[in-house]
């Protein structure tokens, strides 16, 4: 790294003081190849004089794609039917032991309507679902009125284990929740102990 004038960094390395320091007076950029740059300390580079730059919108659309694709998943139990039919416990067609849910006229809170989860809500429409969004509604509304939830906030210290114990209580017990998000939006200890209480 001494010596370099740029770098091209990728969303799991850690770019704080000690990159800095270690880099060295002639690193004037460092170009993240993702959305975030929650893995950038952004003061550090600051004091380095260090130019942050990242790739938004590049993925809006793949994002927003993936986020439908696990609503449906998740709706329909896709990875659990899977499993049955790999494991031979599929006797042929009979009562369906598995419910799923029919997303259309179910209701779809996004939470962090930016450009993924705008892109999200026009797919979601497209379905039959009614959307709302944190903006302008409170969170807890959100959470409680959901079917399904969607998060498309960015990693920040405001939005770290934003959905953490009182948010999954508030959200109905049979509600979807989907993080497209970085993963600690979510406390992953409150949402274990969730799925462990039903």
């Amino acid at each position: 790294m001494a010596g370099v004038d740029g770098v091209l960094a990728h969303l799991t390395d850690r770019i704080d003081e000690a990159f800095f320091e270690h880099a060295g007076p002639q690193l004037r950029v460092v170009a993240n190849f993702a959305v975030g740059v929650d893995n950038v300390d952004l003061g550090a580079a600051a004091r380095h004089g260090v130019v942050i730059t990242n790739t938004p919108d590049v993925l809006t659309g793949a994002v927003a794609e993936h986020a439908l694709a696990l609503v449906l998943a998740a709706a329909k139990r896709v990875a659990e039917g899977d499993r049955l039919i790999r494991a031979g416990e599929w006797a042929g067609w009979s009562a369906n032991p598995i419910q799923t849910m029919e997303v259309g006229g179910r209701t779809l809170g996004i939470v962090g309507l930016g450009r993924t989860g705008k892109a999200l809500a026009v797919m979601a429409e497209a379905l039959g679902m009614r959307v709302i969004s944190s903006r302008p509604l409170p969170l807890g509304d959100v959470l409680r009125e959901a079917d399904v939830v969607s998060l498309h906030v960015p990693l920040r210290a405001d939005t770290r284990h934003l959905i953490g114990t009182a948010e999954l209580r508030a959200m109905k017990p049979t509600a979807i929740l989907v993080n497209v998000s970085r993963g600690p939006v979510v406390d992953e200890a409150a949402l274990a102990a969730a799925l462990r209480d039903g």
